[in-house]
C-alpha cells in the first residue's frame, strides 16, 4: 500500500483563523446594524451582547457602566454563560484588589485590556477559580466612551486561550467604538427632541402669555404698522383682532389728547434699543376715553426686528390718584386751619409742621427746616422727652400724651399738651403729633387754685375771728357782770384785779380789730408804707421792753448784736409785726 501523508496543520489553523475572523466580522457588522437601528440605549447594550455571543461564538460577554456615586461599575447588559459570575464579582472604578481586572484597568486607563491565557495569570488571581469554572481562558475589555469621556466597557470572554490577536482586538475595539457612536447619536437625538420639546413648550408658553396677559400687548413694524395684537388688545379696546392689523395707532387714540409726533419719537427710539415709557390716552369702540400706560422695547417676531408695546388700562390708578389728591387738599385744609399745631419730626427734625404750630411758637412755617424739635423744649422737658423715649425703646408702654413746656422764638414759656403717635414717614421711624396751647388753661386753674386757696383762709380767719371775738367779749361780760352783782361783796383788791382783766380783754380785742384792718387794708392794696431810717437794735430792745410789760409771767430774752446798720422800714408796720410774733408765741408756750 502506498500511502502519502502530508503535514496539514498550518491549513487548519489558517482555516480556523479564516472562519473565526469571518466571525468577528460577522460580529461588527450586526453591531454596526445595530447601532444604526437601535435609538434606547439598554436596548442597544443588550443587543450588542448577545450579538457578540451569537455571531462572535463567544463564550460570555457583558456591558458594564461606571457608577460615579459609589464608585463601582455597574452591569448593565450580559449575555452567554456566566451571569452568577457578575454576582459574584466587584469591580471598582478607583482600584484596590480589582486594579489588575480587565474591566476596571480599560476603564481608567481608556484603552484595551486583553488577558490571553486566564488559567495561568498571575494578575488574576482572585478571580481565576471562578473564571476556569466557567470556561473562560481569555478575555478582552474594551472601553465605550460618551461625549469623549470614558463611561464603561465592554467585556468578553472566549473558551480558547491567546483568542485576542491583533486583529481581533482592532475588530472588537471598533465595535466598542460603534458602541461610542450610537450612544453619541442617542444622546444627539434626545437632544434634538428636548430642543423641539422646550420649541413646542416655548412657543405654547408664548402663545398663553401673549394671550393671556393682564395687558394689552402689540407687535408694530418700523413703521408703526401693528403686526399682531393679544387678547388684551381685543379687550382693552373692544375691536376684533383683524381691526388691528396693518393699521398705526392713530385710529386708537383719543382725539387732541396725544402728542402723536411725539409718540412716533418715542417708537423710533425703542428701535434703536432705548426702552421708551409714557402715557397715552386711548378711544374704545364705544367712544369711552381712557388712560393708559405704554412701554416700549425691541424685540424679534418670527425673526423680524419689531417694537413690543406693552399697555394697562390706568383709569382706576388715574381716578384714586385725582381722589387722593382731593382728600389731600381736604385734609390738608382741615391741617393748616386747626386750632391746634401739628407736626411731623424724624430725627429731631420737622418734616411737617402747619401755619397754627407755627404762630404759636412765633416762627414762620419755612423757619422751623433749621429749628430741631427738641431745641422747642425747656431743659426739665427735654429730659422727661427722652426719659420717655428710653423707656418706651426698652419696652415700657408710655402714654401717647403728655404735658411739658416749650420756648417760644422770642424766649418766653408756653404750656403745652402734646398728643402723640410713632408712624412710619418715608420708611423709616417718626413722631406725628398735636400740640395745643394750654398756657391761659394753665393760668386759669391756677386762679381757681388760689381763689381756692384764699377761701380756705377766709374761712379759717372767720373761725379765728369768732373766737378770737368771743373769749375776750365772754371775760369782760363775764367780770362785768360780777363786778355788777356782787360790787358790795367784792373787796377793793378783787374790783382792781377785775377792772384789770377788763381792760386787758379790752385791749387785746383792740389789737385783733387793729390786725383786721391792717389785713382788709393789706387786701386792698390801701396799706402806704412810711419809710424812714431806723435803728434795728433799739427798735428790738423797745418792742423786747413791751412784750416783757404785757408778759411779766414769761421771760423774754433778746440776743442782737451791738452794731447793724440803720436801714429804711415802715417801723409802726414792723413794730407789730414783731408784736404779734412775740404774743403767738407767749400765747402758745
Amino acid at each position: 500500500m502506498l500511502a502519502v501523508v502530508r503535514d496539514i496543520r498550518e491549513r487548519k489553523r489558517l482555516e480556523y483563523k479564516l472562519k473565526h475572523t469571518n466571525r468577528l466580522y460577522a460580529t461588527l457588522s450586526q453591531i454596526s446594524q445595530t447601532v444604526v437601528r437601535e435609538t434606547e440605549k439598554q436596548k442597544l447594550f443588550q443587543k450588542i451582547c448577545d450579538i457578540v455571543v451569537d455571531y462572535g461564538e463567544l463564550r460570555f460577554a457583558w456591558i458594564g457602566l461606571v457608577d460615579e456615586k459609589r464608585r463601582f461599575v455597574q452591569p448593565v447588559a450580559f449575555s452567554g454563560a456566566g451571569s452568577d459570575y457578575l454576582k459574584n464579582t466587584k469591580i471598582s472604578r478607583t482600584g484596590d484588589k480589582t486594579e489588575k481586572d480587565p474591566a476596571g484597568r480599560s476603564i481608567r486607563t481608556g484603552k484595551s485590556v486583553v488577558f490571553n491565557d486566564l488559567e495561568n495569570n498571575p494578575d488574576l488571581v482572585a478571580w481565576r477559580k471562578q473564571a476556569i469554572e466557567k470556561g473562560y481562558r481569555s478575555s478582552g475589555s474594551f472601553p465605550i466612551r460618551e461625549a469623549g469621556r470614558v463611561i464603561g466597557s465592554l467585556n468578553v470572554y472566549a473558551v480558547e486561550p491567546h483568542f485576542f490577536g491583533k486583529a481581533e482586538i482592532q475588530l472588537l475595539g471598533e465595535g466598542a467604538g460603534d458602541i461610542s457612536f450610537a450612544l453619541e447619536k442617542i444622546a444627539q437625538e434626545a437632544e434634538r427632541k428636548q430642543a423641539e420639546e422646550k420649541l413646542i413648550q416655548s412657543e405654547e408658553s408664548y402663545h398663553g402669555l401673549f394671550n393671556y396677559a393682564t395687558g394689552a400687548i402689540y407687535i408694530q413694524d418700523k413703521a408703526g404698522r401693528f403686526l399682531d395684537v393679544n387678547e388684551g388688545a381685543v379687550k382693552m379696546y373692544g375691536y376684533p383682532k383683524d381691526f388691528f392689523i396693518g393699521k398705526r395707532p392713530e385710529p386708537l387714540a383719543a382725539p387732541g389728547k396725544n402728542d402723536l409726533k411725539k409718540v412716533a419719537e418715542y417708537l423710533q427710539k425703542a428701535f434703536e434699543g432705548k426702552a421708551q415709557q409714557f402715557e397715552f390716552w386711548g378711544l374704545r369702540s364705544n367712544g369711552e376715553v381712557f388712560p393708559k400706560i405704554v412701554r416700549l422695547q425691541r424685540g424679534k417676531y418670527f425673526g423680524k426686528d419689531v417694537v413690543i408695546a406693552f399697555a394697562l388700562d390706568i383709569t382706576e390708578r388715574k381716578q384714586s390718584e385725582e381722589a387722593l389728591r382731593e382728600s389731600e387738599e381736604k385734609y390738608r385744609l382741615i391741617v393748616e386751619n386747626a386750632h391746634d399745631g401739628i407736626e411731623i419730626s424724624q430725627d429731631d427734625r420737622f418734616m411737617y409742621a402747619n401755619s397754627r404750630l407755627a404762630e404759636m411758637l412765633g416762627y414762620t412755617v419755612a423757619e422751623f427746616k433749621n429749628v430741631s424739635f427738641s431745641q422747642l423744649f425747656t431743659e426739665q422737658a427735654v429730659r422727661e422727652l427722652y426719659e420717655r423715649k428710653k423707656k418706651r425703646e426698652s419696652g415700657i408702654p408710655q402714654p401717647h400724651y403728655y404735658e411739658s413746656t416749650f420756648y417760644k422764638k422770642d424766649g418766653t414759656v408756653i404750656d403745652v399738651d402734646v398728643k402723640y403717635k410713632i408712624i412710619d414717614y418715608k420708611g423709616k421711624p417718626a413722631t406725628f403729633a398735636i400740640i395745643r396751647d394750654i398756657t391761659e388753661r394753665r393760668q386759669l386753674e391756677w386762679d381757681v387754685d388760689k381763689l381756692r386757696e384764699l377761701d380756705r383762709i377766709k374761712r379759717t380767719l372767720l373761725s379765728t375771728v369768732s373766737h378770737e371775738l368771743r373769749t375776750p367779749l365772754a371775760n369782760i361780760r363775764g367780770y362785768a357782770s360780777m363786778l355788777n352783782d356782787y360790787q358790795h361783796k367784792l373787796n377793793g383788791s378783787k374790783k382792781r384785779e377785775f377792772v384789770l382783766a377788763i381792760l386787758q380783754d379790752s385791749e387785746r380785742l383792740a389789737n385783733f380789730i387793729n390786725e383786721l384792718l391792717n389785713f382788709s387794708r393789706l387786701e386792698a392794696g390801701l396799706v402806704k408804707l412810711e419809710m424812714r431810717p431806723c435803728s434795728i437794735v433799739q427798735l428790738l430792745k423797745r418792742v423786747v421792753a413791751a412784750a416783757r410789760i404785757r408778759s411779766p409771767t414769761h421771760q423774754i430774752v433778746l440776743r442782737v448784736a451791738t452794731r447793724l446798720p440803720r436801714v429804711d422800714i415802715d417801723v409802726t408796720r414792723i413794730e407789730e409785726l414783731l408784736d404779734n410774733l412775740i404774743d403767738n408765741a407767749v400765747k402758745y408756750s
